[in-house]
């Protein structure tokens, strides 16, 4: 099965069909188009995405997350987690994508109104808001004619789709200036991320609040990343993307098993194209009519007992790291394991392929970077370890789909969070 979605997904030809026709705010997205459009899509949008723009994320990311950090120990408790882990992953984006910095701070937040000058943080906020709304109308009906005739909100959101555009384009004028006058600038990587902010921004901030919902549920796994932590950033002096992301294997793979656990994405839609067309599959040969339509279930894959095991239902980073059963010394255990590679097709949370999703690397650096600075959540008083856990994974399981699948209810578990020293 695995190897089948694997073919489908990565097979020239076939490309996603786009769920949301209205919602485009410039062009099609590079995943929707095929032939030359996709070539022009993608050789505009990889390289910015590539290895040697990952230090800019990571450099971006840490202070970001230190920040957030920062504010949650200064709160007594934390209702808002999935809120202020999408103003986190919505200010690495700002801050990468376009150079424009936001503080961590709650008490700056005011309600919109119409009318209002809007920021490219609170035109981009809005559109992630009301993605569903813009699907339905699409941005011209909610900027059109009758504008006037529509509800406040609805022209405050139509507003935030106009005033998103300019952002970009103002941001595009500034880098082409600079470089035609020869100075330091950010090259292609303002478009290509403004073009993959709606699609990669919810998606990191939902994933990020899986991981730390798990992570209070299970304080061994804490003490487990925590030891790979304290090894790599501390003993060993790594700070930087080269010398950190590569050896922080505890924290990718926390991040991998919340992805296989609790990916945001319900399913992966294809078609076949406008002509019918033969697919290779092992010894067989699939024969696939035009305009037929492919539904690759990513929750169906991810837990297969064939590619994971007898525990699939369990949430277990630790099966994402190999290592030799003589290792014994610490550094050497740290240093020698490598992280799992599943089967092709196992493991979908960015598809496969040529078509696989540009922000992948972008999405596993800012992810790691941010498990790496955060420090354990503890139970509440006067509750055992048990009944805290059960109660952070019947609210994992209260999950349903808004714009991507996503915990429905994050406020229902109330988190602290205490130095590492407490626990050492």
């Amino acid at each position: 099965m695995a190897y089948t979605a694997s073919k489908l997904l990565s097979a020239n030809g076939i490309s996603m069909k786009s769920p949301y026709p209205n919602a485009t705010l410039s062009c099609k997205p590079a995943c929707c188009v095929e032939g030359r459009d996709w070539q022009r899509h993608r050789k505009a949008t990889a390289p910015p995405f590539g290895e040697p723009n990952m230090g800019l994320v990571w450099t971006e990311c840490i202070p970001q997350a230190t920040e957030t950090l920062d504010f949650w120990k200064e709160c007594s408790h934390i209702r808002q987690t999935g809120k202020d882990v999408r103003r986190f992953s919505l200010h690495v984006l700002s801050t990468t994508g376009f150079g424009k910095s936001y503080s961590f701070d709650r008490s700056t937040d005011e309600a919109l109104r119409e009318g209002d000058s809007l920021t490219y943080k609170d035109s981009l906020s809005l559109i992630l808001e009301n993605a569903i709304l813009i699907m339905l109308l699409g941005p011209k009906f909610l900027t059109g004619s009758l504008q006037q005739f529509l509800p406040k909100h609805w022209r405050l959101v139509g507003q935030a789709t106009s005033t998103f555009k300019k952002h970009i384009s103002e941001s595009i004028k500034e880098e082409k200036a600079l470089i035609a006058e020869g100075k330091p600038h950010r090259g292609n990587f303002i478009s290509a991320i403004g073009s993959q902010n709606l699609r990669g921004h919810d998606s990191i901030a939902i994933t990020l609040t899986y991981v730390i919902t798990h992570l209070a549920a299970y304080p061994e796994i804490q003490d487990w990343l925590a030891a790979e932590i304290r090894h790599v950033c501390k003993d060993k002096g790594a700070t930087t993307y080269r010398d950190a992301f590569p050896k922080l294997k505890r924290c990718t793979a926390v991040v991998y098993e919340t992805l296989r656990t609790s990916t945001p994405f319900p399913a992966m839609v294809k078609t076949s194209g406008p002509q019918p067309r033969s697919l290779k599959v092992g010894d067989d040969t699939l024969h696939l009519p035009a305009g037929m339509n492919i539904i690759s279930t990513i929750p169906s894959v991810h837990p297969h007992p064939r590619y994971w095991g007898a525990d699939i239902d369990t949430w277990r980073p630790e099966r994402w790291i190999e290592t030799s059963h003589e290792a014994s010394a610490v550094a050497f255990v740290f240093d020698s394991g490598t992280l799992y590679t599943p089967p092709q097709g196992a493991f979908l949370p960015w598809s496969e392929g040529d078509r696989a999703c540009p922000g992948k690397k972008f999405a596993q650096v800012e992810l790691t970077g941010a498990v790496s600075v955060l420090v354990e959540p503890v139970p509440e008083n006067g509750e055992t370890m048990e009944r805290a856990r059960n109660r952070k994974m019947d609210m994992i399981k209260d999950s349903g789909m808004v714009l991507l699948i996503e915990i429905l209810h994050p406020e229902r578990v109330v988190l602290r969070w205490v130095k590492r020293e407490a626990r050492d």
